[in-house]
């Protein structure tokens, strides 16, 4: 940033940081750097309790979430 201006993300150290909490909160994943954007994909089975009962016995879910880096950011959505 301090020779051109231009925010750039370090995709190794991203990767690095992003996946540490990941570690640090027991969950696994999968992170992906694309330019100034992070990518953090979760995958959990959760057990079932009453729809055990049915055969059920576990849900798998999975979440994505996209962080960008910006510069002055002043509000929501920017």
């Amino acid at each position: 940033y301090r020779s051109s201006g231009a925010i750039v993300l370090d995709s190794s150290q991203a990767t690095i940081a992003a996946e540490r909490y990941l570690a640090s909160t027991g969950d696994h994943g999968q992170v992906a750097v694309d330019g100034n954007t992070v990518t953090v994909t979760v995958v959990a089975t959760q057990p079932t309790q009453i729809l055990g009962i049915g055969g059920l016995h576990s849900l798998t879910v999975s979440a994505t979430a996209t962080a960008s880096a910006f510069r002055g950011i002043t509000g929501p959505g920017q």
